[in-house]
């Protein structure tokens, strides 16, 4: 029924940690993003990019996954990452 479509879609509010807007600090816009994987971070910051052209992008990044803690995807995550203006890695 194209009516519960329209008020699904109307009412849905993304999925959690998925470029979640969390508001503004000082200005900047807040984003929390679980991407932990170097393609979904470049994906995630392609996508900021694209919807905010002139902004700078600041990443904050906590390697916490086996992923990232492993050192398997090293060189993929640092161009990843290099897509963002400053990067601030986190313990």
């Amino acid at each position: 029924d194209w009516d519960k479509i329209k008020i699904a879609l109307k009412t849905f509010k993304g999925v959690k940690r998925r470029l979640e807007y969390w508001g503004r600090l000082n200005g900047a816009l807040v984003f929390d993003d679980f991407a932990h994987h170097p393609t979904a971070i470049r994906k995630t910051l392609q996508a900021i990019k694209e919807i905010y052209p002139q902004k700078r992008i600041i990443t904050l990044f906590e390697p916490r996954t086996n992923t990232t803690v492993r050192n398997i995807f090293q060189e993929e995550l640092i161009g990843a990452l290099s897509m963002a203006d400053v990067v601030v890695i986190t313990p």
